[in-house]
């Protein structure tokens, strides 16, 4: 299996970035993850395959990420 490292991450997109505004979370983790997406095109419909932002829509996924 070929192993691939990571090409780019814009610094605004690392962990401690995207969770300093705790009550922008869920916004901040779709931006983050679809920009990691654009800069990695082998990651391209792998962690962006799903709508982060949709997923928040339901209370009980709110509530666990409160």
């Amino acid at each position: 299996m070929e192993q691939r490292v990571l090409e780019y991450i814009p610094r605004k997109y690392l962990w401690d970035e995207v969770t300093k505004d705790a009550n922008n979370l869920p916004n901040n983790l779709a931006d983050a993850i679809n920009e990691i997406a654009k800069h990695n095109d082998y990651l391209q419909g792998v962690i962006n395959r799903v709508d982060f932002m949709e997923s928040t829509r339901n209370q009980e996924n709110r509530e666990l990420l409160s």
